[in-house]
């Protein structure tokens, strides 16, 4: 009875190929081996159909958060950067979507014992503003942290020895940055490539647990002019993300940039790449200064107090996740709660 739905391709060269052909602007060649793909992908056989109920008790059993460092933040996104879906930061430059992105890689290497994933990360930086003197310190700003837990004389005896033990394989610095693999591009063909290998690569280090694409909107808004084109390879960098986080059960940030837009005289800042690429983002956070400042405390011998621009995130789409805010700011150590 499957085969009865097959198309019928027995007069191949006949008139229907040709009309496809005709109405797709297609070779009538093309059409054949597209149809016989058809037929072929029919014939095998297919896994079975997952119910919803199916889907709630997978996605239960593999939820997983990667903390921000501010409270406040994990507090708004109920736990913090959800594994298993494409989280979005965006905002105008120096709000401090690229410190996000480096803090969210060092915590991801966070061993379970502390509360982390223990994972590493693929970092793909298309404008080359990843600091390896900025990672450096905000890792050892982590390092320092977990110390400063596992040494601690308050809570469960046996948990803090497990933390002096984890935190002592997990290594130094070094360790630390070498579960961040590093890849830099300088187009789209590059960013496609990449995105393109994620399945390949994902297969032989399956400890990965988060994908960071730092930024997805300055090689589309530099070399594709065509609003079409843009769309259309706009819509396969989305579809390959969200397949590989499906697949491999892993966490994908991506940082936008903001343009202008005007509507009755006033001048407004809207996220990038329009609404084919908004409809891709499961998470979008809005990331942006506000005329706060914040004193933190800075160790060094005096003991001084330095000063801080307090940053909004803010949710502005999400199902699951009510529209809410978080104040933060960004300290020498990384993202932290507002003193």
């Amino acid at each position: 009875m499957r085969n009865a739905g097959l198309l019928n391709l027995s007069d191949a060269k006949g008139l229907k190929p040709v009309r496809l052909a005709r109405d797709m602007g297609m070779s009538v060649e093309k059409v054949i081996s597209i149809l016989e793909e058809i037929n072929a992908a029919m014939t095998e056989p297919t896994a079975p159909v997952p119910t919803a109920l199916s889907l709630m008790n997978d996605g239960t059993k593999q939820l997983n958060y990667i903390v921000t460092y501010s409270k406040a933040i994990d507090k708004m996104m109920q736990g913090g950067v959800s594994v298993g879906q494409l989280t979005e930061f965006c905002g105008l430059p120096g709000v401090g979507k690229t410190q996000l992105c480096m803090q969210l890689a060092i915590d991801t290497t966070i061993p379970a014992v502390f509360g982390g994933i223990e994972g590493e990360v693929v970092y793909i930086d298309s404008e080359g503003s990843l600091s390896i003197e900025r990672l450096s310190e905000i890792a050892n700003g982590v390092l320092v942290n977990l110390g400063l837990v596992a040494s601690s004389p308050n809570g469960n005896p046996s948990l803090r020895e497990n933390q002096r033990n984890a935190l002592n394989q997990l290594g130094g610095l070094d360790s630390l940055l070498g579960k961040i693999y590093y890849w830099r591009v300088y187009d789209c063909v590059e960013l496609m490539a990449c995105v393109k290998r994620l399945h390949e690569f994902l297969c032989t280090h399956p400890k990965v647990k988060l994908i960071i694409v730092d930024s997805v909107a300055f090689h589309f808004r530099q070399d594709l002019s065509d609003m079409g084109t843009r769309n259309r390879v706009l819509n396969e960098l989305g579809q390959t993300l969200h397949r590989t986080h499906m697949d491999f059960s892993v966490g994908v940030v991506v940082t936008n940039q903001m343009t202008t837009s005007f509507s009755n005289g006033e001048t407004f800042h809207i996220p990038a790449l329009g609404e084919a690429w908004a409809h891709m983002v499961t998470c979008r956070v809005l990331v942006s200064r506000t005329n706060d400042a914040s004193l933190v405390a800075k160790r060094t011998r005096s003991d001084a107090n330095i000063t801080s621009t307090v940053r909004l995130a803010r949710i502005v789409k999400s199902h699951i996740l009510p529209n809410s805010e978080a104040k933060f700011i960004i300290t020498k150590k990384g993202v932290r709660d507002c003193k």
